[in-house]
């Protein structure tokens, strides 16, 4: 399943889920056996931009458990989390167990929201693409971790994260009876589910681990 680090929040129900879940249900019959055994159960978002995506970088390529303790020696450091903290810091960020790769991962992270350079205040408003094209422009994030921002921290509603192994698995369980499925497979499928794919994935996610994981 997808895993993307994410902190306190709001919980409440993004405006679109209901229509959603009914055009969904409607068009699909998976989408209609599915929906419905996980209640109001809904994405949650969680999480500052600056904070969530230095936690994602943080939780890289290892476990969840690893990562919670080197984000509590982060915090440590740096109990803000802001970009200037984190850039006063510097190379110290590695007593926290971050590898030398990732401190300059952060670090880029840091001097990117620092200067601008990235424009936080008008991601509500701009396209996807744009928001994705920002976001890897930063060491250390590829388009799967901005897609994840996409979904959980801004909830866009038409994400479809072809690189998440969740997600592909998700869609060989339920519409492939197990067998696997290429991202061709899987843009076939989801083309029903436009302009709702962030909501399909997302019960597909479920499927796997009925209880949304919040790490």
């Amino acid at each position: 399943m997808a895993k993307i680090i994410l902190t306190d929040g709001h919980a409440t129900l993004p405006g679109y889920w209901d229509d959603a879940k009914l055009e969904l249900m409607k068009r699909d019959r998976i989408m209609r056996k599915l929906i419905p055994q996980f209640g109001d159960l809904h994405l949650i978002s969680r999480g500052e931009p600056f904070t969530t995506l230095a936690r994602s970088v943080v939780g890289q390529q290892i476990s969840v458990k690893a990562a919670e303790s080197v984000w509590a020696r982060f915090l440590e450091l740096c109990p803000k989390c802001t970009p200037a903290q984190v850039l006063k810091a510097g190379d110290g960020l590695s007593t926290c167990g971050l590898s030398k790769r990732k401190v300059e991962y952060i670090v880029d992270l840091a001097e990117h929201f620092k200067a601008k350079r990235v424009h936080v205040d008008k991601w509500t408003e701009m396209e996807d693409e744009d928001v994705i094209a920002e976001l890897v422009q930063i060491r250390g994030i590829g388009r799967w971790t901005a897609e994840m921002f996409l979904i959980f921290n801004l909830r866009r509603p038409n994400i479809l994260p072809l690189d998440d192994i969740g997600l592909l698995k998700g869609i060989s369980v339920n519409y492939f009876s197990g067998e696997p499925v290429s991202r061709s497979d899987a843009r076939e499928v989801a083309a029903n589910w436009e302009p709702w794919c962030t909501v399909a994935t997302w019960y597909l996610w479920r499927s796997l681990d009925p209880i949304p994981v919040e790490y």
